[in-house]
Parts: structure tokens; sequence; C-alpha cells
């Protein structure tokens, strides 16, 4: 996920796509979450990058 202003994110963080949501200003949504958190975020198609590069 990039990092957005607020969001304190480790460089190289994983998230696991757990759930696709309704789209919003055209893109669509997801619920994530990493493998140590205990809470889901959700966030757009556009704030998310490819894990592989």
């Amino acid at each position: 996920m990039r990092s957005t202003i607020g969001l304190s994110l480790r460089d190289e963080t994983i998230f696991r796509i757990l759930a696709t949501l309704p789209v919003r200003d055209g893109s669509p949504q997801y619920r994530i979450r990493t493998e140590g958190e205990t809470y889901e975020r959700v966030t757009t198609e556009d704030n998310l990058e490819d894990a592989k590069g």
C-alpha cells in the first residue's frame, strides 16, 4: 500500500486483500490487512501497488 498523509507504514509492508467492495470515485475498493494487525483497513485500488514490484 502506498504511504499517504497520516499513515505511518513500514517499508515493504505486505497487505492481504480480504474482500472487494463497491467502486468509489471510479476506483475499486478493498478490505486489506497485514499479518500482524488485528484490524482491517479499507483502501481504493489506486493506493495499492503490486507486491512483486
